[in-house]
């Protein structure tokens, strides 16, 4: 189900978390968008890092299955709350509910097909040369993308992928690679090429 939870004030504008008088989650269906539930909020008078904490946490707790949160400016303790639960919270003030729910939902699709873009881009960095073996070419990599680090080349693949070997070109053996895979247990072996040009063969 498409669900999308705004923060109101009392004349039914988006307002921040704590100034708010009413959330009112939304419900997408074949026929539109539908009130599916209202829940009262008063954190107007709620003081001290803790209360707050406790009083967005109740709220949360009454979001059911909804996951997108529309308020009039996000910051402060309310927003990590949210944000420490995985929430997509977006910011739009000065608007109406019932004027922003398409254009959120949109933007929300549009963030998670850039986001499995990024992570399908993470993992085309390693090849597979044949079942369970792999190759990196760091040096080509990085030519390609100077922003590509190691890490981002080859964390998410080393946590995420059961690998035989791994075969790694680089211009130097990253620091944090090889404490990296001691502490997996992996072997580690370095071969020099050149002052510029090391092989690396990671084995689990």
């Amino acid at each position: 189900m498409e669900k999308i939870a705004v923060f109101l004030d009392q004349d039914n504008n988006i307002s921040s978390f704590l100034d708010g008088a009413v959330v009112k989650i939304f419900q997408k269906d074949k026929e539109g968008w539908k009130v599916n539930k209202l829940i009262a909020v008063d954190m107007t008078k709620v003081k001290g890092i803790r209360a707050i904490r406790h009083g967005i946490q109740d709220l949360i707790n009454q979001f059911d299955d909804c996951k997108i949160v529309v308020v009039k400016k996000r910051f402060g303790i309310a927003y990590s709350v949210f944000y420490a639960q995985d929430f997509s919270v977006w910011e739009l003030p000065g608007k109406k509910a019932e004027e922003i729910l398409d254009d959120v939902l949109n933007r929300e699709k549009e963030h998670d097909c850039l986001e499995k873009e990024e992570e399908e881009k993470k993992n085309s960095y390693v090849e597979e040369v044949k079942h369970g073996e792999y190759y990196l070419d760091l040096i080509k990599v990085q030519l390609e993308d100077p922003e590509v680090s190691s890490k981002k080349a080859l964390l998410p693949f080393i946590e995420n992928t059961a690998f035989e070997a791994l075969k790694l070109r680089c211009c130097h053996v990253p620091p944090w690679l090889r404490s990296h895979s001691e502490n997996k247990n992996l072997s580690f072996e370095v071969a020099k090429i050149t002052n510029q040009d090391y092989e690396v063969i990671i084995k689990r």
